[in-house]
């Protein structure tokens, strides 16, 4: 939605309306699961909330990437709900165990219906015949969740890795000994020197040196003296050229070893 040229304050609006619709849906379904009405229903409901969860992952992720943990938590707590609500489906009509004796404890059920979602199946139990169906579509709507959830994860994986190249151990930058905070002299891009004792370095080299970037949370190679703030964390070549060739040149030094810039 934030792709299309809408406000940013509709996309929350559309946001938390179908937060709500979603858990509206859920709400229903276990109302039904609890009076033991129209279980196809009720998973259909369970179904149409799941799609409005995928729906949201993309428009509160363009929004922030804070709102992951929400999204996620939200996720778990369908998964539960729709186990829950199928397991009051098998407690109303009861569910066999290995001796053919009709089971009710919600304990079970729960458990049955569980084994049921994540696919696995339960050995010791089995359903009824009257809800094979219904089985067999809970376990449908598990496996379609667990996909989402594996994405969910490999999503949170891609979010929090830096490159490669950038990473402590790769390549010649194995050998550098840490990175601080740093400040940087200002008379290269001003011309005015200004004192800062033993705290100054360096600018840095641009298309070479790095700069952290605390909104991206990841490394960024510094293309123009201006992205570079004071107190900006920097990755630094250990043996840098003459400032005269720093001047809106692009060193093409690339496996040099970096530390903290020192």
């Amino acid at each position: 939605m934030l792709m299309h040229n809408v406000p940013w304050q509709w996309a929350i609006t559309m946001g938390v309306m179908n937060t709500i619709a979603s858990g509206v849906l859920l709400l229903i379904s276990f109302v039904l699961g609890i009076f033991g009405w129209l279980p196809y229903v009720a998973l259909l409901l369970q179904l149409a909330s799941l799609v409005i969860i995928v729906s949201l992952i993309p428009l509160f992720m363009n929004l922030s990437r804070e709102f992951f943990k929400w999204i996620f938590v939200f996720l778990l707590v369908h998964v539960f709900m729709t186990v829950l609500t199928c397991s009051l489906y098998y407690r109303r009509d009861g569910i066999l165990d290995e001796h053919g004796t009709t089971v009710t404890a919600l304990k079970d059920c729960f458990y049955f219906s569980l084994n049921t979602w994540t696919t696995v199946g339960a050995a010791d139990l089995r359903v009824q015949p009257s809800l094979r169906l219904f089985s067999s579509c809970e376990a449908l709507i598990g496996l379609v969740t667990f996909a989402i959830i594996i994405a969910m994860v490999w999503l949170w994986c891609t979010e929090n890795m830096i490159p490669k190249e950038l990473a402590l151990f790769d390549g010649m930058r194995r050998n550098r000994k840490g990175l601080v905070t740093q400040r940087m002299r200002i008379r290269t891009f001003t011309g005015k020197d200004r004192e800062l004792g033993k705290e100054w370095v360096d600018p840095p080299i641009l298309g070479v040196s790095y700069r952290h970037d605390p909104l991206r949370g990841e490394w960024v190679p510094v293309e123009k003296p201006s992205d570079v703030k004071e107190d900006d964390l920097l990755l630094e070549p250990e043996n840098p050229p003459a400032p005269e060739s720093y001047k809106g040149a692009q060193n093409p030094a690339k496996d040099v070893p970096f530390n903290n810039g020192k």
